[in-house]
């Protein structure tokens, strides 16, 4: 419950994003937007100018609940284990004590 496995999780999306229309990220840890923002070194001033909205910006889109695509092609979608969708499974995110954190998966 202490964000364990944002850096993983940011690391992994990172490396992906060009691949993908858009990115969805379960908000159910938190505000994930801070962490994507912090460890993916997201320019501050790119950010700064699309702020007002802390659930999306760039490719990048937060969720409650679930999720519905609102954007045409290819997505990355990150929620915790429990909300995970039947799409294509790219990654598991484990917490330092071994639990399954995230899953990481894509629909096109």
């Amino acid at each position: 419950d202490w964000q364990d496995g944002y850096a993983e999780m940011v690391a992994f999306v990172d490396s992906q994003k060009d691949n993908y229309n858009s990115i969805a990220i379960s908000n159910y840890f938190g505000r994930p937007y801070i962490f994507v923002l912090f460890y993916s070194t997201y320019d501050p001033k790119t950010y700064q100018t699309q702020s007002e909205n802390k659930e999306a910006f760039d490719k990048f889109e937060f969720f409650g609940g679930s999720w519905e695509k609102t954007k045409e092609g290819k997505a990355l979608i990150v929620t915790p284990y429990w909300q995970s969708h039947p799409e294509k499974v790219l990654k598991e995110i484990y917490a330092t004590n071994g639990d399954l954190t995230f899953v990481v998966s894509e629909t096109e």
